[in-house]
């Protein structure tokens, strides 16, 4: 959409209803031609290109239009960001790792256990962490106690029940505590900058790559 300075005073940016406004004497075509607005001083500007810059520390504001050669043109100007702006920054961008983290801990993942046919899917939200802890107690009890048979209750993500022995909950129970953790872990390190986001939390960091599957 192009937009139009008021040369006169320089005014910008400066809308058709501005200049009808400003000039309310002059009968305007249905349709307002860039003739119709330059009879009134009134003429396009150029947006020049964004330039490149880091959006982590650095922010980008439009300069104000200035006449080049008879053509109006609006430039960029490339500052760092106050103390202020990197804090809300730092904290808008970390609230959105934080609702990718617990969205993928509520979405889960499969486990393969010894003995079950189908990796079993598990959710990690923190009720079901706290059922999971419950059962992984439970499951030590039994194996203490020498059982070696199915005794243990479980419904899965997917909405299946399994009944399994202490072992078989043990593995499968351990192996999603790991991988929840590992979560967790992976939204650290992109907050904190280190190993493997040494060089910054990535523009697409919510890709899979970026995360333990």
């Amino acid at each position: 959409m192009t937009q139009y300075i008021k040369a006169d005073g320089v005014v910008f940016p400066y809308t058709d209803r501005d200049m009808k406004r400003d000039n309310r004497n002059v009968s305007f075509p249905a349709v307002i031609t860039d003739e119709n607005r330059a009879s009134v001083g009134v003429y396009p500007v150029t947006i020049a290109q964004k330039p490149a810059h880091d959006a982590s520390t650095q922010v980008v504001e439009q300069s104000g239009p200035q006449e080049v050669n008879g053509a109006w043109i609006a430039g960029w100007t490339v500052r760092d960001k106050t103390q202020d702006e990197l804090a809300a920054y730092n904290e808008r961008l970390f609230s959105q790792i934080n609702t990718e983290r617990e969205r993928r801990l509520a979405a889960g993942s499969s486990f393969t256990v010894e003995g079950v046919v189908n990796p079993i899917p598990l959710q990690g939200r923190p009720f079901d962490q706290t059922v999971y802890l419950a059962l992984l107690t439970r499951a030590g009890s039994l194996k203490s106690a020498g059982v070696i048979t199915p005794a243990l209750t479980l419904r899965d993500g997917a909405d299946t029940t399994h009944e399994l022995t202490p072992d078989q909950m043990i593995s499968l129970i351990s192996q999603s505590m790991l991988w929840f953790e590992s979560v967790m872990a992976a939204s650290w390190s992109m907050k904190d900058g280190t190993a493997p986001f040494e060089a910054g939390i990535p523009d697409n960091f919510t890709d899979d790559v970026h995360w333990p599957v």
